[in-house]
This record gives C-alpha cells, structure tokens and sequence, in this order.
C-alpha cells in the first residue's frame, strides 16, 4: 500500500510536469517532465521537422502550466525552448499511420517516442504560485501490476484548450500479443498524442500514442509501455536524462549524509567547525519543531474525539454502554499520552514553553482521564467533570502549542543553514558536479520559502481568527453588547475581506464572501434576530478556511522534521 502523502506528491508533479508540444508557435501533441529538462513524447509529433543530425528544421517549444487556474479563467502558460537536437527517438510501427494498428505489430523497436531536452532545467524551480520545485514523473525500471479493467488516468492537451485529465476506473483492457502495446478505453482529444498513462496511484505505465483524432482516425486507444521506452534510453546511454525524481528533503537529506561522511576531510572539517554554531542551532530549532508537532498531533487525534466523548460522558448516569464506552476511552488517553511526555521531555527544562510546562498539562490529562476509567456507582458527577477538564486543556493547549509551533517555525535559522550549506558546497571533497554540489543548498532554500510562506499565510489568518473568537464571546441581547459586536465585526470583516482578495474566485474566498457580506447588510438594518444564525453560517466557512490553512502549515512543519536524524548524526560528528 502508497501512503496518501506520496500520492499527493505525485499527482501534483504529473500535473505539474505535462506540457503541450508547439511547432512555430502551433499545438502540435502532449508532452512531459522526466528529468529536470528531459521532456518524453511521441515521434510522430515531431517526426515532421526532425531533419538529418537529428536537428530540428522549425523551432519547438513546450508551453507549461497552461491550464484552468483555481481561481478561475486560464492561466497563460509557461513556454520553454527545446533544444536541437532531439536526443533520442524511435520510430512507430508500420500499421500505426493506419486505421487498422492490428494488421501487423510493431517491432521490439518501434516505440513512438521522442526524447527532447529543454533550453531550461524548468523542472528543478517551481512551478508558478509555487514554493516547491516543479519535479518529473519518473520513469519507472520495471512494469508495475496493472490487470484488465485496472483504473487509466491520462493527463493531457487538446490542442485548442487547457490541460485535461481523463480518468477511467476501468480503463486498461490488456496488452497487444507482442506485450509492447498497452490497450484502454481511455477519452483522448485531438493534440493527446505524448501525453502520460498513470495508475490510479500516478504511476507512470504508458506513452499515450494512438487514438489521437488529429493523427489518424483510430478504432481503439492504445499506449507503449514506459518500462520498454526506459530499457530502449538506457541502452542508448540516456539513462543519466530520466532521474528518478527526489523531493527536496530527500535531497537535503542526501547532502547531509554526504556531509558526514567526508567531515574527516580538512576542507570540509574547517568549514564545518566555522559554521558548527549556526548548524546546532538548526538542529536545536529542528528538535523543538519536532516535540511541539508530536504534542500537536496528539491534541488533534484527542479534539476530534471530544465531540462523542462528550456526548458519552451526558448519558453516562443512564446508558451503560456510554458509561463503558467512556472508560475504555478514558484508558486510551493515558495509553496515548506515552507520545507526548517524551516529546515534552525532549524540550529544554526552565523556559516559557518548555519541558515542565508541557508535563504538566500532560499530567493533568492522564489524572482527569484515569477518572473516567473509574465505572464505580455514584461517579457520574466526577467523570463528567473529568470529561470537561479534558475538553478544557485540549481546547487550550491546542491553541497554545499550535503558538509555540508557528513561533519555532517562524524563527528556525535555515537561512543561516542555506549560508552554511552553500560554503560546504564548494568543498572539493564533496561528491558529484556543481550542480550536484548546490542541489542540496537549492532544496533547503526551497525548504525555507515553503515554510515562511505558510507561516506568513497562518500568521494573517490567525489575527483574523482572533476577531472570530471575540464575536462567538458577545452577547447581542442587549445595546450596549451590540455596539461592541459591530465595532468587533467591522475590524474582522476588514482583515477577512482583503485575505480573500488574495484569492477571489476561489471557492472558499467566493462562500467567505457572500455570508460574510450577508451578515454585513443584517447588521446594517439592525436585522439582530437572524444575526447569529447568519454568523454561524459565516464561521463555519470562515473555520474551514482556516483549517486548510492550519493543515498546509502543519504539512511543511512535518517536512522540516525529517531533516532531525540526518541533521543530528552531522552534529554528532567532529563539527
């Protein structure tokens, strides 16, 4: 089984990496990211203006990110320059310019693919309105298990619009009788020859190649299978242009391994030893990030469970089965507080925030839920009141660390580290090229971006989720409170409205607004009957923004937290 975070980040890096084919400005097929400047296609889509030398006669290009942008409308694309001459290509089969692929097969070396280099690494920056590197779709080494009626899902660019996808939950009928043609029921439009053929989990299996309206009118829909393109590239000494594509933590990770294992070079020593202050800093900062994500997450995993612990903990005096149902969930949060208090004591002792103010919420929670184990007549009373004691500290120690995890990722010294990494890099012991020498520097710096954007995007939300929190606290019974609740609404309103400015045709933004503006007019007409309905309306879109955002946050904090180990064993070294 793929865990759900690595789908993700293949789905998006298949976007991301399929770009349409132009030929003098014209559409001309589909294409896609393998490398960092490595764009796979079919041959026949170039087969028109590949002259001797294999040079191009017209000028190619690749135009990425042309697609339909979340905010509406399209967005115009990125053109990339394609370099002369094509590197390598093979040549479809002889039945495959026909209506009728079937009458003979293609040959072992009839693959219909082109393999073109960019004027421009582009895979290697981000993609617009990106922090992250844009990435590749790696080729893979070995056919993956795909079975008839398996799900297909092709991305690609009919030639007079955006980027489509069509996915089919039974798409794959089979291979041909040679097993050098994969056959699906897939959609495809004029201009999807090149594009890519992905498992429902984005593995790459095929280059889509018949069934392209624009190249012959075609009975059935049919792909090569990428394990034999890749065979073919490697045997022709391409293998070095389809990377397997590496995320930028396992490229810092990379860097630091390499790092520790030429410390004993007198180069690298030195230079380590210069920067040995700034790198424990990181590492400390890494650790504390680290300790405050464990707490947080354990907070969330209890916050989502309080809704029925308190329903549980109101029946518990005439329902045994709540009653029962409350002790064994009374035992699982001290069982759960394990993780935790060794995330706490992992803090430094003796400061704000630190080891001792950790434990002792910690303790308090393990007190209040061994309450609720207790299933003795006569308890009610008391686990109830241990049932809100619970409530009461996840509520506000969620909060509170959800504080100390945005203060230490705001305030982690990776710009320091990126310094660091950059002088390093120079070092004559460290293996590979220059370019191989500053990937790792470029990742961190990636790294670094992504963080401080997301903390800059919470920051600003958070301010607007403290406006929230006062409105849910005011009274609209009487006068005076309804003063102090329209000059509260005015100010959240104001730093709600220009956050959604930001991104205005998003869906989230669109709802934000028109309840938002909904609840503006009823408190202009002094409408306070249907005020807090209305209010109720807008904080629940305006809660599920925000814990959108609290979610991208938490997921770049996590990322950082991988680069603990590695960066521990380098300052265990001789720095």
């Amino acid at each position: 089984m793929i865990g759900a975070n690595v789908v993700k980040g293949r789905t998006s890096r298949a976007i991301d990496s399929v770009c349409r084919i132009e030929i003098n400005g014209k559409p001309t097929g589909t294409g896609f990211l393998v490398g960092p400047d490595s764009v796979l296609t079919n041959f026949h889509v170039v087969e028109k203006v590949l002259g001797g030398d294999n040079k191009f006669t017209a000028v190619v290009s690749c135009l990425f990110d042309f697609a339909e942008a979340e905010t509406g409308g399209v967005d115009a694309g990125t053109p990339i320059g394609v370099a002369s001459p094509c590197l390598d290509w093979s040549r479809y089969g002889a039945a495959e310019n026909t209506s009728n692929p079937s009458s003979s097969l293609p040959e072992a070396d009839e693959l219909d693919y082109a393999l073109l280099k960019l004027d421009d690494a582009v895979g290697n920056r981000p993609a617009p309105g990106a922090w992250r590197k844009r990435g590749w779709i790696t080729i893979p080494a070995k056919a993956p298990n795909l079975s008839k009626d398996s799900p297909l899902i092709i991305i690609q660019h009919p030639l007079t619009g955006p980027k489509v996808t069509d996915r089919q939950d039974k798409g794959v009928v089979g291979l041909n009788p040679r097993n050098n043609r994969l056959i699906y029921v897939n959609e495809t439009h004029p201009g999807s020859s090149g594009a890519p053929c992905l498992t429902a989990d984005y593995e790459l299996v095929a280059l889509h190649h018949y069934g392209d309206p624009k190249w012959v009118a075609a009975s059935r829909r049919q792909g090569v299978p990428i394990w034999l393109i890749r065979d073919s590239l490697v045997a022709h000494g391409y293998g070095a242009s389809i990377p397997d594509y590496r995320d930028d933590v396992n490229m810092v990770e990379g860097f630091l391994g390499e790092l520790s294992r030429v410390l004993h070079d007198g180069e690298v020593g030195a230079k380590a030893a210069r920067w040995r202050e700034d790198i424990v800093k990181a590492n400390d900062g890494v650790a504390r990030l680290t300790a405050y994500k464990g707490m947080h997450d354990f907070l969330h995993r209890w916050q989502k469970q309080l809704p029925m612990m308190m329903e549980a903990a109101e029946r518990i005096d005439r329902d045994a089965f709540a009653s029962r149902w409350l002790a064994l969930e009374g035992q699982n949060v001290v069982d759960d507080c394990g993780g935790p208090r060794d995330c706490a004591g992992k803090l430094p002792p003796g400061i704000r925030g630190g080891q001792e103010e950790q434990l002792r919420w910690i303790d308090e929670i393990v007190a209040a839920a061994s309450v609720l184990t207790n299933t003795l007549a006569g308890q009610p009373n008391a686990r109830f009141a241990a049932a809100v004691q619970i409530r009461n500290i996840v509520r506000f120690q969620l909060a509170n660390i959800n504080y100390r995890l945005v203060d230490e990722a705001a305030n982690l010294p990776l710009n320091k580290l990126v310094t660091a990494f950059r002088d390093l890099a120079s070092s004559q012991a460290i293996a590979g090229s220059a370019d191989d020498q500053t990937e790792g520097v470029l990742a961190l710096q990636r790294l670094q971006d992504a963080l401080h954007g997301r903390v800059d995007e919470h920051n600003r939300w958070q301010l607007a989720e403290h406006h929230l929190w006062g409105l849910e606290d005011i009274s609209v019974d009487a006068e005076s409170s309804r003063k102090i609740y329209v000059a509260t609404w005015c100010q959240a309103w104001d730093v709600i409205q220009r956050l959604c400015a930001e991104d205005k045709m998003a869906d989230w933004s669109r709802r934000i607004v028109t309840t938002g503006s909904a609840l503006s007019k009823l408190l202009e007409a002094a409408e306070w009957l249907e005020v807090r309905e209305a209010f109720t309306d807008f904080r629940r879109f305006a809660a599920d923004r925000f814990r959108q955002v609290d979610t991208r946050l938490l997921e770049e904090c996590e990322e950082i937290v991988t680069l603990g180990n590695p960066l521990t064993a380098l300052v265990g070294g001789r720095i």
